[in-house]
């Protein structure tokens, strides 16, 4: 289950923590990032979108964090390239693949982004 998600510098969002329950509703109006929030998740479960473009303007660094079943995965983007981390370990990544023991960490969250 996903426990918590934070974001920094990714599209609309400069600074954004969510804590996630059983079920968790997201509301606003148009224009405000909700769809952004989904964008950052499916950037780290499955290292879409690629490039930089969803980085929010003026930012030299990005990076989505989310807790899912007591581990920490982490997607960032910045000075020092591309590199994921899994609680403590940091994984380089290299174009579109997603290095294997992060796909491990997260092979349930990520079956629900592939629908």
């Amino acid at each position: 289950m996903i426990e918590s998600l934070s974001i920094t510098n990714f599209q609309r969002h400069e600074r954004l923590d969510i804590d996630f329950d059983k079920i968790t509703t997201i509301v606003g109006t148009s224009d405000i990032g909700k769809s952004a929030i989904i964008r950052a998740m499916r950037w780290v479960v499955m290292n879409r979108p690629i490039g930089t473009t969803f980085m929010r303007r003026g930012a030299k660094s990005t990076s989505v964090t989310m807790k899912v079943d007591g581990t920490e995965v982490s997607r960032i983007r910045g000075k020092d390239g591309k590199v994921y981390k899994v609680n403590d370990d940091t994984f380089r990544a290299f174009g579109a693949d997603m290095p294997g023991a992060v796909y491990n960490a997260i092979a349930d969250v990520t079956f629900l982004f592939s629908l």
